[in-house]
């Protein structure tokens, strides 16, 4: 196992939308936008949403699309289909206002692409796993978790019933350094 980057927190409170407190993260900056999504955007009704609109996205050709969420949206790359782009609303917002009459073939996605504006990048596939996951997560209600990326950049979970197993899984699989 190839860990390139994690975050290692414990739940606080046992719901969706609840608290939580990061005990570790390496290298992860990006990673904390696909965990705030998880908690602060994503409800499991929205499973469902989210693999329709995806279905209609597949069947036409937009411009641009933005999949879901409010402050932390999901962002698809037209060009490739199994890509997911999470970034934050209002980056969006104020790229589309910064644009004028000669730039209107600019498009978001190409700016995350150019690493303009914070983002994480999940292959989709991935994402719609990691939900699902979320899902046992809030059911099983572990009392910490490990969100991680490996060097093949898939997006896991590791769950763990007491912070010393937690740290186990740590020393021996994550990254030490920043």
């Amino acid at each position: 196992m190839n860990l390139i980057k994690y975050i290692a927190l414990e739940l606080k409170a046992k719901k969706e939308g609840s608290l939580y407190s990061i005990r570790n993260k390496k290298k992860s900056k990006d990673l904390l936008l696909l965990l705030n999504y998880l908690f602060f955007e994503y409800t499991r009704k929205d499973l469902d949403l989210i693999t329709k609109n995806l279905a209609v996205i597949d069947e036409e050709q937009d411009d641009e699309i933005i999949l879901h969420g409010h402050s932390r949206s999901l962002f698809l790359d037209l060009t490739d289909q199994k890509i997911i782009y999470i970034s934050l609303l209002t980056d969006y917002l104020d790229f589309e206002d910064s644009l004028n009459l000669d730039s209107t073939n600019l498009m978001f996605v190409d700016q995350l692409k150019k690493k303009k504006f914070d983002h994480f990048k999940i292959d989709r596939n991935n994402f719609l796993n990691i939900l699902e996951s979320w899902h046992k997560i809030i059911e099983k209600q572990p009392h910490s978790l490990i969100l991680s990326q490996d060097k093949n950049n898939l997006v896991t979970f590791q769950l763990f019933e007491n912070q010393e197993a937690a740290e186990l899984y740590e020393k021996q699989y994550c990254p030490t350094k920043n």
